[in-house]
């Protein structure tokens, strides 16, 4: 596949200005060196009360969520991405985005959207790349 034709798009639960920490950098910069190699790249992640579309050159799509974040470094406690509402309302914001955007992949940058991802990409036959941060996902316990 040539890399123009590349269409990605990266799942956050945060990005700019809301930035906890890392991640949001590490999604930043990844975006924006594949912007510069002619890459598609599009970030798809909750409104928490900012209106615009972008970010430095970066596209962001920020679909509704109930939570709305008084200041740029308030942290969501899990309950807000493991519950029914999450679920229900990434999988369809997902579907919808992918319908319009036409991605050739969706990279998951936070573990909350993987089971919407898995599914879409399942469902339009577009393949799930996942970058890891923590090791919640392999064990929810802690014993590792």
């Amino acid at each position: 596949m040539n890399q123009r034709q590349l269409k990605i798009l990266m799942l956050t639960e945060y990005f700019m200005p809301f930035d906890r920490g890392g991640s949001e950098w590490s999604v930043y910069y990844l975006a924006k060196a594949l912007i510069n190699k002619s890459i598609e790249v599009e970030i798809f992640t909750p409104n928490y009360g900012k209106t615009d579309r972008g970010f430095d050159s970066i596209k962001v799509h920020r679909f509704p969520f109930f939570k709305k974040i008084c200041c740029k470094s308030e942290i969501l406690t899990p309950f807000w991405f493991t519950n029914i509402y999450w679920w229900v309302a990434t999988t369809i914001f997902l579907f919808l985005k992918s319908l319009t955007f036409k991605p050739t992949h969706f990279h998951v940058q936070g573990k909350y959207f993987l089971p919407a991802a898995i599914l879409i990409g399942k469902l339009l036959k577009i393949p799930v790349i996942t970058t890891l941060r923590d090791y919640i996902i392999l064990c929810p316990f802690a014993y590792f």
